[in-house]
């Protein structure tokens, strides 16, 4: 009787532990299903990146504009981005 008794402790004490192990995967089932399911960060970053892209092309409409009109300060802004250009290159290649 007692090897019988001690068997069917051990097969209750395992079958606790499996219980314990499905309940643990279950919330860690549920907790994924949840967060998988929550879009909201994703549609926040949507929402900023169509704006940032909406303020770039602006920019860029109005640089192009700039530039065809021909200003003179975009001339001097173009010059001092080559001579910087080329002092970097210059430092970079010597230095």
């Amino acid at each position: 009787m007692s090897q019988a008794y001690q068997r069917e402790e051990q097969n209750n004490h395992r079958l606790e532990e499996l219980a314990s192990k499905l309940s643990s995967l279950r919330n860690v089932t549920n907790d994924i299903h949840a967060r998988a399911s929550d879009y909201s960060m994703i549609d926040q970053a949507s929402d900023s990146m169509s704006e940032l892209m909406t303020s770039v092309k602006g920019s860029a409409v109005k640089l192009t504009r700039s530039i065809q009109a021909g200003h003179p300060i975009m001339k001097m802004v173009g010059l001092a981005l080559a001579i910087f250009f080329l002092f970097y290159m210059l430092y970079k290649f010597f230095g």
